[in-house]
């Protein structure tokens, strides 16, 4: 009775944008677990409305005005909101620019990819003018229109950026007229480890966005809410998120596709004739193991140098290379990396691609002991190199490299010690898992994939087969 109230009150407030402002105090002064169903029966009020009305062409002020191209091919709008705004470089942006990238330097596709960007007027316009900036746009591309985009039925939209903390309520309405007008509405999903692991994430992870509800929980509803396909980067992120929604709102279990796709790497075919040599880079000419991330608490930094401090007590010659910017949460592992001299352990805080390329191609191994991942992607990267791979004992690494990495522990840093000195004796006999002979993708293998896969999860609801979560 009670939740039945709270949906159909949800759902007037809705249709009346003036009375948003007050849903959104009221949410804000209300008991946690009310708070946190307010929020289920908002999402859940707002699918059921937009299900039942009826599909066609939307005459939305939210979309181009004017008549669409009616005999267009059937587009995927890529969205890159925040990437096109502030690429900080961070690793969901370099994957939405790998795969836009990849896309539009392709020719052949079931789909139209087109990038698009929220506009101050609320709409979604064409983001050509970052696609010039970064030479994504081909030349046979460059009369595409810019301004706002049109959408006609068959269209799917892509929310490739993580969009949270306030894009909600922008994307909302939008979201709503693109199901009206029959666009079917994908969300990318890197991992929810701020909901599994929150005390790897600081305040601005945690601090409540609603009552009670921090950034990464409302960013969740708002997904289950709106999504006809969830894209998750992994098999075990994909399960993840399954079960949150299962949990959460079970209802939309049934309307839901749950896939996966893999990512792929930025180091295309590499030449081992021509290997970058350290000297030429600044690189450490002497052998070293690398890590690759973001400096923060979850990645373990802080457990790795103790252990390699350890390593170097017991005489063992292997230093150790830092690559990666400031994140959270690693304060004391900051301060260590910035006080370096150089002789066993250096830092490369604002490493270039070029670096990077180097660093890889001369490690004696990738040290990888992160707590959690989504997906991993210096994995792949070191396998494009044939560089050995040490990492954590995650399944997600296990789904992604198999048998050739070699898993370490990561309870406690003398563990770690004495795993990686195993390692490095037997990598001084060769004989250590070959990362070069397993499986990854390039970009454009992955993004063609994941353009398949929508274009899939599209056929089977047009013709009303039962969608698979196993696409």
């Amino acid at each position: 009775m009670i939740k039945g109230l709270l949906i159909l009150a949800i759902s007037m407030v809705e249709r009346v944008s003036p009375l948003r402002r007050l849903a959104r105090w009221a949410v804000n002064v209300l008991p946690i677990g009310i708070a946190t169903r307010l929020m289920q029966a908002r999402f859940d009020a707002t699918s059921r409305s937009a299900d039942h009305t009826a599909s066609g062409t939307s005459e939305s002020p939210l979309f181009a005005a004017g008549t669409p191209e009616k005999n267009r091919k059937a587009r995927v709008y890529l969205d890159v909101t925040n990437t096109a705004k502030t690429d900080a470089k961070s690793g969901i942006q370099r994957v939405s620019r790998n795969i836009v990238s990849a896309l539009y330097l392709q020719d052949k596709h079931l789909l139209e990819p087109w990038a698009v960007t929220l506009g101050r007027d609320g709409k979604l316009h064409a983001a050509n003018h970052w696609l010039r900036r970064n030479g994504f746009l081909p030349a046979w591309r460059h009369d595409d229109p810019d301004g706002p985009v049109d959408f006609l039925p068959g269209d799917i939209y892509l929310q490739l950026d993580l969009l949270m903390g306030g894009y909600e309520d922008r994307f909302e309405p939008i979201l709503a007229a693109m199901r009206q007008s029959g666009v079917g509405i994908a969300m990318m999903v890197y991992d929810i480890l701020a909901i599994r692991m929150p005390e790897c994430f600081n305040s601005h992870w945690q601090k409540p966005f609603w009552r009670g509800m921090p950034q990464m929980e409302r960013w969740l509803h708002y997904v289950a809410g709106y999504a006809d396909v969830v894209v998750a980067i992994s098999r075990s992120v994909r399960d993840d998120v399954r079960q949150w929604i299962a949990e959460n709102h079970s209802q939309r279990m049934d309307e839901i596709a749950f896939v996966f796709s893999h990512l792929g790497a930025d180091i295309q075919n590499f030449d081992f004739a021509n290997r970058p040599q350290s000297k030429q880079q600044g690189i450490p000419d002497r052998s070293y193991l690398l890590m690759v991330g973001t400096i923060e608490i979850r990645k373990n930094h802080a457990l790795a140098l103790e252990a390699m401090d350890t390593l170097w007590e017991r005489g063992i010659d292997l230093a150790l290379c830092v690559a990666g910017k400031e994140g959270w949460l690693a304060e004391p592992a900051m301060r260590r990396l910035r006080k370096t001299d150089g002789k066993r352990l250096y830092f490369f805080e604002q490493a270039t691609d070029e670096e990077l390329r180097a660093l890889y191609a001369n490690a004696k191994g990738l040290l990888f002991v992160s707590k959690g991942e989504g997906f991993g992607l210096p994995l792949i990267e070191a396998a494009r190199y044939g560089t050995p791979i040490v990492c954590s004992d995650l399944p997600v690494f296990h789904e992604i490299a198999g048998d050739f990495a070699t898993y370490v522990r990561i309870s406690d840093a003398a563990c770690l010690a004495e795993d990686i000195a195993t390692w490095w004796e037997r990598a001084k006999q060769g004989s250590i898992p070959d990362s070069s002979k397993m499986s990854r993708l390039t970009w454009e293998e992955s993004s063609h994939q994941l353009l398949s896969m929508l274009a899939s999860c599209a056929t089977q609801r047009s013709s009303s087969l039962p969608i698979t979560n196993e696409v």
